[in-house]
């Protein structure tokens, strides 16, 4: 019961950085196919690497799944150890957003604020003019009114799985943006990473 708790605590805060620790320095810590010792070994994390994005974790908290190349892979949970910092949706940690279809991507920088790129285009700053956390408690989502020069609109950032339907990659965070301003009005829907 308590590995339960602690894995559905623990799931409130994702994605997030983590750093390995407990591991040898002549080790490596296992990335693995499933969420057990006896899922194939797809790869390995050095025993002291740090920025470790973790989206989720198994259901009994003893696994975390983390993207590696195109697709997801679990590692021992009892190897990572949480980094210090902001919830990403408190608007401290720089994101990288994408979609398919047509592609742009969005680009998040607490100092810089975001950029949007449609596919063939310059990049577009977009000035945020407020962000906003919803009242009552709702962990896990972020808005943004964008105001400036060229460019207007809201997006909303939520905990939610989310795939970019382009391979077996999963990301933490759901974006929905909406622009006018850049050409035709837009309503887009894409995929968030944590980025350093």
């Amino acid at each position: 019961m308590f590995c339960l708790l602690a894995g559905a605590a623990s799931a409130e805060g994702l994605p997030a950085f983590y750093s390995v620790t407990g591991v040898s320095a002549d080790d490596r810590l296992n990335l693995r196919a499933a969420p057990n010792v006896q899922g194939a070994i797809l790869g390995a994390l050095e025993p002291d690497a740090r920025g470790v994005e973790v989206i989720r974790f198994s259901e009994d908290g003893k696994w975390a799944q983390l993207n590696l190349s195109e697709g997801v892979v679990w590692v021992s949970a009892r190897y990572l150890a949480r980094e210090e910092g902001a919830e990403w949706w408190q608007g401290e940690t720089a994101l990288s957003c994408h979609g398919t279809e047509p592609f742009w991507s969005l680009a998040y920088a607490p100092e810089a604020g975001a950029s949007f790129t449609a596919m063939g285009q310059e990049a577009q700053p977009l000035a945020i003019a407020w962000s906003a956390l919803p009242q009552g408690g709702h962990l896990g989502v972020l808005g943004w009114r964008f105001a400036g020069e060229g460019a207007e609109g809201f997006a909303t950032l939520r905990r939610e799985l989310c795939s970019d339907g382009m391979s077996d990659r999963l990301y933490g965070i759901t974006l929905d943006l909406f622009l006018a301003g850049t050409g035709a009005p837009l309503g887009l829907r894409g995929c968030c990473a944590l980025r350093r």
